[in-house]
């Protein structure tokens, strides 16, 4: 999901979807709207609220593919290491 193109624009909608429901989905859209804006950090803490709220949900899998995700933009998150490996 894109702004019209300005994943900026993306975030700011998205950080509001995601406070306001908790789906990990509406973190995972977020922490890729960030990455895509480059800013990395927040797109970190983003993946990783959706990856820690698939764990919460018994969705392993899916937690694993964000961990991926998560590293990549932090190939020393500690967390994410754990998860993916």
């Amino acid at each position: 999901m894109h702004a019209k193109g300005n994943p900026r624009k993306a975030a700011v909608a998205l950080r509001e979807l995601a406070a306001r429901t908790e789906q990990p989905a509406h973190w995972v859209a977020l922490g890729h709207a960030c990455a895509l804006a480059r800013r990395d950090e927040e797109a970190v803490r983003a993946y990783k609220q959706g990856m820690w709220l698939h764990g919460q949900r018994g969705a392993d899998a899916r937690a694993r593919v964000v961990a991926r995700l998560i590293l990549e933009l932090d190939p020393l998150e500690r967390a994410a290491t754990r998860l993916a490996a």
